[in-house]
């Protein structure tokens, strides 16, 4: 029987397990890669479509809340309270503010909202819209029987967002986002202000929506009908739930099995459903799959015939030189002379083996001492992450990264709690644009903030931060402090560190707020004037307004001092919706308010704004008998002609308030001359 050749052996030794190895490991891939792909497929499809819900639920809620918080303002309060009567309500002393309130949130929402109106409740008849044909009062209203009127009149719910109706003005299929309009004490609803969104606008909501590959963006109300869709998705379309995989949702819309998520949407019954078609992942998975498993497979083939070849070139030589030294022992035995030279007894190619197996062992030695590099450098490597992951997480401050084309904001750590580790990932999605229509942030963080989150992190951002815990309202201050990363000169994105300041914030509100009210104290009012004034430039022209409460002793005496002081907060929180962000609201008495604004436009303006101050102050408390209505004596000097300090400006203000308290208070005196003895006399404390 021949022996098989070192050839042969090499084969059935090496290439046939190899070959067997990783056919099995293409089998056993092939399973592997499907589920990997499938996972990654359902991942991608959750993030975008729980982002697509997000987006749209963040956009419907920021209306809500912008009409919630012109509900509370007290210019729509004071209009209902004054009974408008339809034919007369111009000439209502609130009609200008109420109007100006309506009219700012239309004109700043005019791509969704097409008609505001405010409705009464005490006149269930009377309803005051403002459309594109301008303001008008309507007694051929039932406001009863409005979607709205139950759930805010009933009380279970300050904001309601109606499901579709045909609007009895114009005819059109409407929803309508309404807020109740409270009267104060005892917060009785007296009526509603709303805004009405053509059904047809929410459609181009969704169209309006742009991201990669197949997805579906469906609007359904609380009857579970369609509100908005693609023009592909029939009217009467429905959605059935068909069970979950994967973390997502698995629909039946139409015929179609799709994938994908949903989310309530505030203050209403709404649903917002994003899916994508089941066979988009199914052939993501199949396309992808089948790619790599090809590749795998010529991979594989590639191998097998380097081996081959490499086994043959390796096997050949070494087969010559056994030959050779058999042959060299055969001649030896019969007396035949033997060579012990290596180049006459090695065939072609055995030197050039020999040579190559020095060379690969002096490789090997190379090899350990790179390993051996390599395991120093690691240990070292993983030192310095230790020592940087001990910085990061005993420092105050948090990491974080934000996408500027996404929107996204990335935290390691909390914000809110200082005790969170600095691993945890938090994320915020539309972060900037819930900024943007946040009625908490001031124009001036606002912007600010879309200065910074924009690319230029030039200068640090300083924001609060509004949250609850144990249903209490808590706000804290931080300051974002970052550098920009560029794509050629493309801003995308911003990396940096969230540092707390809520404790400076709180020690600095303390050294310069009254305790009470909240507004500047005494100290720190007189304070920044004069430092404003004395840094004014040529042509700069300010008003200082000296506020003082008419009969607020008499709240003290028969209500109690715990009236006075919720009266003082009224007030101050009535002062600074009022009057400019950029002025100064002090409180320098006990019931003696001090503001002080630019004025560069006329003096007519001026008064124009204490005729708004005397309006809103004005206001009754107690009850029955004991009912005292409050009121405002207001002083005005102008800088630079009535004084320039503060001492100058103040002396005048005070003498032009005292003017108004002997001409019958509730009003306001600019200062024109008078001097000290022309109301001495006659000045009361009251």
């Amino acid at each position: 029987m021949k022996k098989k050749t070192l050839l042969g052996r090499l084969i059935t030794m090496i290439i046939l397990p190899v070959a067997v190895l990783f056919t099995v490991s293409a089998a056993i891939g092939l399973s592997t890669v499907s589920k990997a792909l499938k996972g990654i497929s359902e991942d991608n499809v959750n993030n975008i479509t729980t982002l697509i819900c997000s987006d749209i639920n963040s956009k419907i809620s920021s209306y809500a809340t912008t009409v919630k918080n012109k509900s509370n303002s007290e210019e729509i309060r004071l209009f209902l309270l004054d009974n408008p009567d339809r034919d007369d309500f111009m000439f209502s002393n609130y009609y200008p503010d109420a109007i100006e309130v309506l009219d700012t949130v239309i004109s700043e929402n005019s791509d969704i909202f097409s008609v505001g109106f405010i409705a009464s409740f005490t006149d269930t008849s009377l309803i005051f819209e403002n459309s594109a044909s301008g303001w008008s009062g309507r007694y051929d209203f039932d406001v009863t029987a409005m979607p709205y009127y139950k759930p805010l009149m009933g009380g279970s719910t300050d904001c309601f967002i109606t499901d579709p109706y045909i609007s009895p003005s114009d005819g059109r299929m409407i929803v309508t986002i309404a807020c109740a309009v409270k009267g104060g004490r005892g917060n009785p609803v007296i009526g509603a202000l709303g805004l009405n969104i053509p059904v047809e606008r929410l459609g181009s909501m969704v169209s309006d929506l742009h991201f990669s590959g197949d997805y579906t963006t469906i609007i359904l109300d609380s009857t579970e009908h369609i509100l908005a869709a693609p023009k592909n998705i029939p009217a009467d379309a429905m959605i059935t739930p068909n069970g979950t995989s994967g973390g997502l949702y698995d629909f039946i819309c139409g015929d179609t099995e799709m994938l994908g998520n949903k989310l309530p949407v505030s203050s209403s019954g709404w649903t917002v459903y994003s899916m994508s078609p089941m066979s988009e992942v199914s052939r993501t998975v199949e396309n992808e799959a089948g790619r790599y498993v090809l590749i795998y497979v010529l991979t594989i083939i590639i191998i097998v015939i380097i081996l081959f070849f490499v086994s043959r070139s390796v096997s050949k030589p070494i087969s010559d030189y056994t030959a050779e030294i058999k042959k060299h022992l055969a001649g030896g035995e019969n007396g035949a002379d033997v060579t012990t030279d290596p180049e006459k007894m090695s065939p072609k190619g055995i030197y050039e083996i020999e040579q190559l197996a020095e060379s690969f062992n002096a490789l090997l030695g190379k090899n350990a001492a790179m390993l051996e590099e390599l395991r120093k450098m690691n240990i070292r490597s993983e030192r310095e992450r230790q020592l940087y992951r001990t910085a990061v997480e005993s420092s105050a401050d948090v990491v974080f990264e934000y996408d500027i084309e996404t929107d996204i904001m990335t935290s390691y750590g909390s914000i809110i709690d200082r005790d969170a580790p600095k691993t945890s990932q938090e994320l915020h999605t539309s972060f900037l644009d819930k900024i943007r229509f946040s009625p908490d942030k001031s124009a001036a963080e606002k912007e600010a903030a879309e200065r910074f989150f924009g690319g230029d992190c030039t200068a640090p951002v300083r924001l609060s931060h509004k949250y609850t815990r144990d249903n209490e309202q808590l706000t804290i201050w931080v300051v974002f402090e970052g550098k920009t990363i560029y794509d050629g000169e493309t801003p995308v994105k911003i990396v940096g560190k969230i540092r707390n300041i809520d404790d400076v914030i709180k020690l600095k509100d303390k050294a310069e707020k009254d305790a009470l009210t909240g507004v500047f104290n005494k100290e720190y009012t007189e304070d920044s004037i004069s430092r404003i004034v004395e840094a004014a430039s040529s042509g700069a022209r300010f008003a200082m307004m000296l506020i003082d409460i008419d009969n607020f002793k008499k709240i003290n005496d028969s209500l109690g001092h715990n009236t006075g002081d919720q009266v003082l907060k009224d007030i101050s929180d009535k002062l600074r919706r009022i009057l400019p962000d950029d002025g100064i609201i002090g409180r320098i008495g006990g019931d003696e308010f001090l503001a002080f604004i630019k004025a560069e436009d006329s003096s007519d303006d001026i008064s124009a704004l204490c005729k708004r101050i005397c309006g809103v102050i004005a206001t009754d408390y107690g009850s029955g008998n004991d009912i005292i209505r409050i009121s405002s004596s207001i002083g005005i000097s102008m800088y630079p002609e009535h004084g320039k300090t503060f001492s100058e400006l103040y002396t005048t203000a005070d003498i032009a308030m005292y003017v108004t308290k002997t001409n019958g208070k509730n009003g306001f005196t600019m200062y024109d001359g008078q001097t000290r003895p022309q109301y001495k006399a006659d000045r009361r404390d009251d």
